[in-house]
This record gives structure tokens, C-alpha cells and sequence, in this order.
């Protein structure tokens, strides 16, 4: 046989003398024994039947391409396909006809879906075989560990219905547009260019004229109408949801026609992108430089996607279009999904894949691989818009002290400000990092995907998360053990998310550590660079960049709103801090999936450390926008779901759930691939260790929780709460302020035997739209109260003329608005100042 040696794979040519893998020497003959087991086997002529001829059948996949899959699975030709590997895409709506085996990778996340798998097989009283593989290791080691030991609750339980909140703007929004689209008789058209006039190329592929006049006009003309449709609609939901009222419906309406066509701008610019590229590759065509091979593939491959985009061939078909960027329901209601196309460069094809943003921010992250239809692809590009070369880049600062992520805006400027807003600690222009919104990626196929690879090789990022509540919507638990209180739990519905990806992590030459490493991008050809290409990249650039295309050290981020829990737990014992809560989060993260059968892409849990305490709060948000209930259900006090997550506790930590609470047979010494490891972790592995949190997991199964009421008004003064005494909710409100000025403020009212703001950073919206944000907020006798607490950061001019003009806003509607004024800085030496300052504008509004 042959030999790499190299690589060291082996092969049985008889006259291809290659390795398969690139970079890789001519293969050596080798010797092997006649009775070799493997040899014998591997020289047997298979009988054409017993081929295997597989296909993966997965969302990824164009619906036309696994039609015809299933089309080939089900005939009985020599050449068809035997053999479909996929997703839960087949668990519903398919006829496969019939089926000999059904082979399980994993142990399905519910009896009902075991019930849709298995049940592709053995019908009209056809024999099969249904296997089920109860794994261990990185994947699934807890959750299938479970059900091996427990084999009987693969099939029985209670088969629960699916989750999701309808309390969620942009779903009701996606909604309401398309029962307006329903309603009006301009019917909507299969092609988009319909729509947009595509000949219009230097005005920006506008709407037809007539179009354009039809919809306003048809909107204008027949709103009473439209209203009264969509309160028919959405009857129960109206009753239901205080947001949902007549201004909102009336604002839906007045933004559909804006809306639209801004969605309908991702269609003209991938269009005009690809015009562009088109355009590049003819140019060089006749040049002295010529196309070659690659190039002439990829210009067919970018001439057929500019056909499939003007004939409304999918995902170019109007209402696919519309879904897929978030103004029509889709299937799984995701809200905002970003695109990775991906170029086979073998046949000449483009491909569209798309993810929720939380996952696509690792997933489609620059460098990663993506593993589709046989081949591996390589994320090498973006599409990023560029005015003359220059893209727009936001200034991010992570605050190390406080994990607090701020973002340059006009209110928050990387010149002006000297300190953490949150923490106070002191800020560094050079601690701003250039940054820009994941953008649109793309990838380009490499190589097969051989049979060396049963797991995917992706790349180890580093992701840093953010968590910014709001107040409005936050729900306090608390964790009772009789009389005692363990520990607290919020919860926020849609509240906001930040997520930055900071680089990847790559060991360093000496191998003795782990470095990371931003990412580099050119604005001239959209690839991303890496350190080695960097170093040419001026001289090898196919669309001849110049030194200011070129942008280094970026980070990405993204933000969303998203169901939050945070659990405020405390330390029970001598242990090390960073261990016992990097241990907590990991067994607080497998207890819900185990709990709700979820995979481990329906959440994500980060640490945040607590101002001024050794504690940290440990953070869980639901990764699908608008939230699926998952974590409002754990904190339902009328269900069992509380005990059942921390009785999952115990057992995923090798311990038995009913008391003494022993160690189970299987225990490992700290921690293993059957309780607390992942791939996803691996990074974190030499801090878990089980035993740190098991003292304090053993009290938690004992604990019930319970709401806590906020801000019930009693009286006159609606400074009263039910189930805190001040000194709590004192607590709570400081834990809301954006910074240590906002806290002494606190401070001062509690001194002054001032009534305590009803809540903390409380957004004051108009049709929906976020105007501003008042640092405390009161309701006095029907008057809301909004306080503005102005530090340094207010200096500048033309902040303080935005602040006029929001506050304006406020007073419109007839309510108060106090502005404290501290931009001079000096109540820092004089604290006495804040004092005189809440006596001379905020005390006459609170005292009658």
C-alpha cells in the first residue's frame, strides 16, 4: 500500500502516487501481510448495492436541492441515494416511503421527537431497525448520559407543546405587515424586480414609479380599514399586551412603505455588488492580464446568481426575500438573521446560509470553516459598505473592571469621556477599539470533508458579552430557604444584549500560550486578512488597495433583545472565585438544557462581576430574539420547573438528588465530558471543578423561589413597596444606575428622607421608538416625573442641544422633566452639592 509520510494517511492506489490533502509529498510504497484483516477486507469487489451513496438533508440546504434528494433517497435505482444524513428537517411533513433503518447520533431532545424519527421507518408493516446512540464526549456527554441511564424516558412523558413569547414587538410587527400586504390589492410579485426598476442602476435600483404611487396612495387611502383588519387579527393579543395600543397599529401602518424599501436595500446592494464584480472580472479580461480558469468559473457563477436575482428564482423570490431579512414571519421567528454565501468553486455555484446573529457572530466568524454538502468552506470575505474606500467603524470600550461594553455615539464620545459611566474607573483613549457590525460574510469552498473528520475543526474565539437592563421590564426573585434568602434571580424580557468578537485565539510560536488575535480587513477586495497575508497584502490585492483600505485590530459585535435571567448566588466556602463561578455558570448552563431539552444553541450564559463585592452574577439570555419562555418558565413559582433545574444540578454534578445527596457510581475526580466538559469550553477546562459548587447546589435543591414586588404606590407618595424595605430596593435601583454619580445621588435622597424613584434608567418611548433615557423616574399623583442626572460627559455642545430636544419630547406630552445639573465635575470634591441641587429642583415635585 501507500503511504504519506508526511500526514501518515495510507492508500491503496494503483497509480495515483498523490497524498489527497494539500502541501502534502508523493506517497512511499509499504508492505503489509497477506492475512492483514483490513487489507483483505478493502480488496473485496463490493457488490454495487452495498455503495453507499449519502446526502445531507438540512436547513442549509435550498429546498429545491433536498426535494431532490428525496426524490433520489426513495427510488430504488443503483445510483440513487441510500443514504440521507440529517437535521431535525426531516422529523415532520415527509413521506420517505419506505425505510429499513433509522440510526440516531444523539438521543433526541424529547419523547415526541423520537416519536417523528423513529417513526420514518417501519410502515405499512415493514420491518426496521431504530438505533439510538447515547454519546459521550464533548457533544452531548450529560444529556445523553441521562437517558442511558434512564432508558425508558426516551419514549414516555409528557410531550410538551412548543415555547415562544407573543409579547414581542418585532414578531407582532412582522405580522402586521403582512396582513397588510394580504389586504392590499396591489398584489405583491414572485420577482423583486418587479418592484425596483433594475435598469436604474446610477439612481440605486429605485421603486417603479407606479409602484411606488399604488402603495402610498392604497396605505393613505384605506388606513381606517387596515386598523380595523389588524384589531381583528390581533384581538386577544391587544387585551393582553399594554404596548399594544391604537398608536402603535397606527405607526406600523405610517412606517410599512419606509420599511420595505429599506428591507428591499440588502436586494439592491448584493445586486449592484454583484454588478461591480462582474464589471472587475470583464475589465480584466481585457487587460494584459487576462482571466484565467477560476476567474471564468466564478464570473458563470456570478452571471447565474444575477439571473436567479432578476427572475425570482430562491432566496431572490419577493417573499422569501422579505423573510429571510426580517419584515415577514419566518419559520422559527428569528428576528434578525445575518447571510454567509458561500461560493463552490468546483461547480461553480453560490449558496446562501443563514443564522440568528448570537450564532452567526461565531459561526460565520472570519477564518472559521463551515461544513456544507461534502465540502469544507473557509470564511474569507465581507461585504461591508465603503464611501470612497472608507467603511464606518465604531469605537467599542470594554471596561475590564466592570465588563460594562460602551459604544461611541453622539451621546458617548471616546474624546469626552474619562470614566467608566458604570464603575467609575478610569478610561483611556487608546482603550477604544475600532469595530464594526458583523457584517454580510463570505465563504469559498476548499476541500472535501473526509472521513478523518467525524467533528468539525472550528475556531476558538473570543467572545465578550454584555448585559444592559433596562428596568421597565424587570421581575426580582428571590431563592428562600425557609426564613433565609440564598441568593436573588432577575428577569428581563427583551432586554439588551451586546456581543463583540474579539479575535481568535491562536497558540503562540513557542506553543507555551494562548494569544489573541483582531482581525484585519481590506475595504478594496473585502477579505480578511490574516497576520501572514498582511504582510503583502498591498502588492497581491486584486482590486489594488491602497494603505488606508486597510483596517487592523477590528473587533465585531452585534446586539438584540433577549429574554435575560441573572442568578445572584453567593461563594459557600474557601474557593477560588474565578473556578467556583466558571464552574456554577457551566452547571447552571447543562441544568437548563438538560431541564428543557434544548440544544446548546437556544442559550448562552457569560459571568459579570458585581460592583464593589468578591460575588459575580452569572448571566443567561435565550438566543432566539423575542424569547421562547424557556427561562420565564423556570421562574413560575406555580410549576415544578425551579426543583426539576435543581435537582438536574445535582445529577449533572455526579450526585444523587434525594438526601444524603451521595456521589454517584460514575463520579470523576473534578470535572469530565459526562458532566461539565465541552468543546465549546475547552478553553475554560482547567477551571471546572465540581466540588467547589456542589455545598452550594445541595442548599439549593432545598429552596423555593419567590416574586418580589417593586414600586407598588400607596398613598400619595407611591414610594412604597410590597416585600422589600428601602435598604432593598435601594439596592436594586443602585444596581440599575449607569454610574457612580447616579449612586450618590441615591446616596443624597435617602439623607434627605426623599421618597425613592419609582425605577431606574427608564426609557421614555414615542410610536415605539426609544427617544431617551431618564436616570430615575417618578409618579406623582397621575404626573410622571423623568430625572436627568447631567455629569461631565453632557459638556459638549451639541450633546446638551440633543438633550433640549429629546427632554422637549417629554414636556410635549405634559410630563415633568428634572434636570440635575453636576457637568462641572465638582460635586466630586464637594459632595455637599448634590445635596443643594436635589433641594432646589427635585424636592418641590415630591413635596406637596
Amino acid at each position: 500500500y501507500l503511504k504519506c509520510p508526511k500526514c501518515h494517511r495510507t492508500y491503496f492506489f494503483e497509480e495515483y502516487h498523490s497524498c489527497s490533502r494539500r502541501n502534502c509529498p508523493q506517497l512511499l510504497s509499504q508492505n503489509v501481510e497477506n492475512n492483514n484483516f483490513y487489507l483483505n477486507l478493502y480488496r473485496k469487489l463490493p457488490e454495487k448495492e452495498s455503495e453507499v451513496n449519502a446526502k445531507e438533508h438540512s436547513a442549509q440546504v435550498e429546498g429545491s436541492a433536498r426535494e431532490d434528494f428525496e426524490r433520489s433517497f426513495q427510488s430504488n435505482d443503483i445510483n440513487s441515494i441510500n443514504v440521507l444524513v440529517c437535521t431535525p428537517t426531516m422529523e415532520l411533513g415527509i413521506d420517505i416511503g419506505e425505510l429499513s433503518a433509522i440510526l440516531m447520533r444523539n438521543v433526541p431532545p424529547d419523547p415526541s421527537r423520537y416519536a417523528q424519527r423513529a417513526g420514518r421507518a417501519g410502515r405499512k408493516n415493514q420491518p426496521s431497525i431504530v438505533s439510538v446512540f447515547c454519546g459521550t464526549g464533548y457533544a452531548k456527554g450529560p444529556h445523553d448520559q441521562y437517558f442511558y441511564q434512564q432508558p425508558e424516558r426516551i419514549v414516555s412523558g409528557k410531550i410538551s407543546p412548543p415555547n415562544f413569547l407573543l409579547d414581542n414587538k418585532k414578531l407582532i410587527k412582522k405580522h402586521i405587515y403582512a396582513a397588510i400586504i394580504e389586504s392590499l390589492s396591489l398584489k405583491f410579485p414572485q420577482k423583486i424586480g418587479e418592484l425596483l426598476d433594475l435598469d436604474k442602476k446610477e439612481e440605486g435600483l429605485p421603486f417603479y414609479e407606479s409602484v411606488e404611487q399604488s402603495l402610498k396612495s392604497e396605505i393613505d387611502t384605506n388606513r381606517e380599514l387596515l386598523e380595523k383588519i389588524i384589531k381583528t387579527i390581533f384581538s386577544q393579543e391587544i387585551r393582553e399586551f399594554e404596548w399594544f395600543t391604537e398608536e402603535y397599529i397606527k405607526s406600523k401602518i405610517s412606517s410599512f412603505y419606509t420599511e420595505l424599501d429599506r428591507v428591499l436595500d440588502n436586494f439592491r446592494d448584493r445586486y449592484l455588488e454583484i454588478l461591480s464584480e462582474l464589471r472587475y472580472l470583464y475589465e480584466k479580461s481585457i487587460s494584459s492580464k487576462g482571466m484565467d480558469q477560476k476567474d471564468r468559473r466564478e464570473q458563470q457563477a456570478l452571471q447565474r446568481k444575477l439571473q436567479d436575482m432578476q427572475n425570482g428564482k430562491q432566496p431572490f423570490d419577493t417573499f422569501g426575500f422579505l423573510r429571510n431579512y426580517g419584515f415577514l414571519p419566518n419559520y422559527g421567528f428569528p428576528s434578525d438573521n445575518t447571510l454567509l454565501t458561500m461560493y463552490d468553486q468546483n461547480r461553480s455555484v453560490y449558496h446562501d446560509n443563514w443564522r440568528s446573529t448570537v450564532i452567526a457572530i461565531r459561526e460565520f466568524a472570519p477564518y472559521n470553516q463551515i461544513y456544507f454538502l461534502g465540502s469544507k468552506y473557509n470564511v474569507n470575505k465581507a461585504i461591508v459598505k465603503a464611501d470612497r474606500g472608507q467603511i464606518d467603524v465604531d469605537k467599542i470600550y470594554i471596561c475590564e473592571n466592570c465588563n460594562e461594553i460602551l459604544i461611541d455615539t453622539p451621546n458617548l464620545h471616546a474624546t469626552t469621556l474619562t470614566k467608566c459611566p458604570n464603575c467609575e474607573e478610569e478610561i483611556t483613549l487608546s482603550s477604544f477599539k475600532s469595530s464594526i457590525h458583523f457584517p454580510h460574510m463570505y465563504s469559498i469552498s476548499r476541500s472535501r470533508i473526509t472521513c478523518d473528520e467525524e467533528n468539525r475543526q472550528v475556531k476558538g474565539y473570543e467572545i465578550t458579552m454584555n448585559y444592559k437592563h433596562g428596568g421597565t421590564n424587570l421581575d426580582n426573585f428571590k431563592i428562600e430557604c425557609g426564613e433565609i434568602v440564598l441568593g436573588t434571580i432577575s428577569y428581563e424580557h427583551n432586554g439588551k444584549i451586546f456581543m463583540v468578537n474579539k479575535g481568535t485565539n491562536v497558540k503562540s510560536q513557542d506553543g507555551n500560550k494562548i494569544e489573541l488575535k483582531a482581525f484585519s480587513f481590506c475595504s478594496a477586495c473585502g477579505k480578511w486578512l490574516s497576520e501572514r497575508k498582511l504582510e503583502d497584502h498591498l502588492e497581491k490585492c486584486p482590486k489594488n488597495a491602497a494603505e488606508r483600505n486597510i483596517y487592523r485590530n477590528l473587533w465585531l459585535f452585534v446586539e438584540g433583545n433577549h429574554d435575560v435571567v441573572v442568578f445572584n448566588l453567593p461563594i459557600v466556602g474557601e474557593v477560588d472565585i474565578e473556578s467556583y463561578y466558571t464552574t456554577l455558570k457551566e452547571t447552571i448552563f447543562q441544568s437548563l438544557i438538560l431541564t428543557y431539552n434544548l440544544d446548546e444553541s437556544e442559550i448562552e450564559t457569560f459571568i459579570n462581576p458585581v460592583l464593589g463585592k468578591e460575588e459575580q452574577s452569572i448571566v443567561v439570555f435565550e438566543t432566539e430574539e423575542g424569547g421562547t419562555g424557556i427561562l420565564k418558565s423556570l421562574l413560575n413559582p406555580s410549576t415544578v420547573d425551579f426543583e426539576k433545574f435543581t435537582g438536574n444540578m445535582l445529577r449533572i454534578l455526579h450526585h444523587k438528588t434525594h438526601e444524603p445527596y451521595d456521589e454517584t457510581i460514575e463520579a470523576c475526580v473534578k470535572a469530565c465530558y459526562n458532566c461539565l466538559l465541552r468543546f465549546r469550553n475547552q478553553f475554560q477546562h482547567e477551571y471546572l471543578d465540581r466540588k467547589l459548587v456542589v455545598p452550594l447546589v445541595k442548599k439549593m435543591v432545598k429552596c423555593n423561589i419567590s416574586k418580589v414586588t417593586i414600586g407598588s404606590e400607596s398613598g400619595s407618595n407611591g414610594s412604597e413597596a410590597i416585600g422589600l424595605d428601602d435598604d432593598a430596593r435601594l439596592e436594586m435601583l443602585k444596581e440599575r444606575c449607569d454610574s457612580g454619580l447616579e449612586k450618590m445621588v441615591l446616596d443624597s435622597i435617602i439623607e434627605l428622607k426623599l421618597p425613592l424613584p419609582k425605577e431606574a434608567q427608564k426609557t421614555y418611548f414615542e410610536d415605539d421608538n426609544p427617544i431617551t433615557k431618564a436616570d430615575f423616574y417618578y409618579v406623582r399623583d397621575k404626573n410622571e416625573i423623568y430625572v436627568f442626572i447631567d455629569g461631565p460627559p453632557h459638556t459638549p455642545d451639541h450633546i446638551q442641544q440633543e438633550d433640549i430636544e429629546k427632554r422637549a419630547k417629554i414636556e410635549s406630552k405634559g410630563y415633568s422633566v428634572v434636570e440635575l445639573d453636576f457637568k462641572d465635575g465638582k460635586y466630586q470634591e464637594d459632595s455637599s452639592l448634590i445635596e443643594k441641587e436635589l433641594k432646589s429642583k427635585l424636592i418641590p415635585y415630591l413635596i406637596d
